[in-house]
């Protein structure tokens, strides 16, 4: 017997990452290149050092690593993301790009909202206020070129806490 989809719902593509406006994309590319993790967080980093500089490129960094943590400790199952090369977006990746979109636009109750379908609900307005800043941030670093990874067409993903690939 087959072990149902539900463990991998997160993960359903339900997208195209080049047809996402600026904000969203840059949102998703950068939750795949920080759960990939060292070399990969780096370039997260230097982004945000380059369009900001030092110290304040260093204050918002600090906000996304707090967004990052918060959504995976308070996550109400595990985050599915897709590979970084994929041009899907998974469901998960959507909502998150979501999130910060209506953070970054002060759509609060759009935001808490869309923090409820990831974190337990005790958890969804911090997330979404802690989504603001990593917004308004992100659609800096959009507007002078988001990172852009090669894609392909499979259609992997990975679960935000593990590096097991599905």
């Amino acid at each position: 017997m087959t072990k149902p989809i539900e463990h991998r719902r997160g993960g359903a593509p339900v997208g195209c990452l080049s047809d996402l406006p600026p904000v969203e994309a840059a949102a998703i590319v950068y939750l795949r290149l920080w759960c990939s993790g060292g070399d990969r967080q780096a370039e997260v980093w230097n982004s945000f050092a380059t369009r900001f500089g030092g110290s304040e490129g260093a204050r918002r960094l600090k906000a996304f690593e707090r967004l990052m943590a918060a959504i995976t400790d308070a996550a109400r199952r595990p985050i599915m993301r897709h590979q970084l090369d994929c041009c899907c977006v998974g469901a998960d990746e959507a909502v998150f790009a979501n999130l910060v979109a209506a953070a970054a636009s002060d759509a609060v109750e759009d935001a808490v909202l869309f923090a409820a379908l990831l974190v337990h609900p005790k958890m969804a307005a911090p997330v979404a206020a802690a989504a603001r800043l990593v917004g308004q941030s992100l659609s800096a670093i959009a507007a002078n070129g988001c990172p852009a990874p090669q894609t392909s067409k499979s259609h992997r993903f990975t679960h935000t806490h593990s590096p097991t690939r599905h």
